[in-house]
């Protein structure tokens, strides 16, 4: 993360993104992401169902590609599998950039995706995501958990991550 860029964003875009649907959460989740440094390479995302909101605000460069893997098919869905108990099909330190947005709160024990998510991670990679912490159960197919930051960098370090930044978004 580029530490000159200021979170604070604005009401106008906030009101932008509400007109669209998106929810005053998911709106600053969102806008969180905006003016980042462009992420290069190989990039997976785990969860994502292939059409997540991030995307808008995610600056992906050129040589960008970005893999799916959710546990139901659907449009931009490379991999159909559920990441909890089936390795992905993919070589280890395979991947730049592993995105998980909105995930961990929906598996009733993360460890295992995590271990997979660090196996395909090449070295010095980055392991980018959100996960709500003050929002109401979603149950997509369930939720499970809410962490604080202490609780993930613990649950990362656990499962094999140098923990960089934990940043409180909202």
């Amino acid at each position: 993360m580029r530490k000159d860029i200021v979170y604070k964003p604005t009401f106008r875009a906030v009101l932008a993104e509400a007109v669209r649907g998106k929810s005053v959460a998911r709106t600053l989740t969102n806008l969180f992401w905006k003016n980042r440094e462009p992420l290069r390479g190989a990039i997976l995302d785990i969860g994502g169902a292939g059409c997540a909101s991030h995307y808008r605000f995610l600056c992906l460069a050129s040589d960008a590609r970005v893999r799916v893997v959710d546990v139901a098919a659907g449009q931009g869905i490379d991999f159909v599998l559920d990441i909890a108990t089936e390795r992905v099909p993919l070589s280890d330190g395979s991947q730049d950039h592993i995105f998980l947005f909105n995930f961990l709160e929906h598996l009733a024990s993360p460890d295992t995706a995590l271990r997979e998510a660090h196996r395909l991670l090449k070295a010095g990679g980055t392991l980018i995501g959100t996960i709500p912490f003050l929002l109401n159960v979603h149950r997509n197919p369930e939720d499970y958990a809410r962490y604080t930051d202490t609780a993930l960098a613990a649950l990362f370090v656990r499962n094999g991550f140098a923990v960089k930044a934990i940043e409180p978004i909202g």
